[in-house]
């Protein structure tokens, strides 16, 4: 990767990661879907960034650069362009995965569920990402 791609993967995780945060303590029915939602998503991309994003009862938190000792489930994209297709929803993390561009490590049933997270951050920004 070079400067600009490992600034814009940060860019990506910070804005899910904040995305989540703000919106797992504003948004009622985001709340009520995911009210008991315990984990801790982590990404790596490229092996140059890394973040995670702990889920607790619904709520989240993120911590970006770092990697976690214990994390429920990791996300591994070697192709900064597949990440970027990832996080903004581009490309189902599902269809990812198949397709064997997205590597997840752990628990495969929280993978999916991140899917949905995405999902619901992506159509509750649209009007910012579009």
């Amino acid at each position: 990767m070079d400067k600009k791609e490992i600034l814009q993967a940060k860019a990506l995780c910070y804005f899910v990661g904040k995305g989540l945060e703000i919106i797992s303590r504003t948004n009622e029915d985001f709340q009520e879907q995911f009210e008991e939602l315990d984990g801790i998503f982590q990404w790596v991309i490229c092996e140059e960034v890394s973040a995670y994003m702990v889920a607790t009862k619904g709520k989240f938190e993120s911590f970006m650069d770092a990697t976690h000792d214990a994390p429920t489930v990791t996300f591994a994209v070697a192709d900064f362009q597949k990440a970027k297709e990832i996080l903004t929803g581009k490309v189902d993390g599902t269809s990812a995965y198949m397709g064997g561009d997205l590597n997840i490590m752990g628990d495969i049933q929280m993978g999916m569920k991140f899917s949905q997270l995405s999902e619901f951050l992506v159509n509750a920004l649209s009007d910012l990402v579009a």
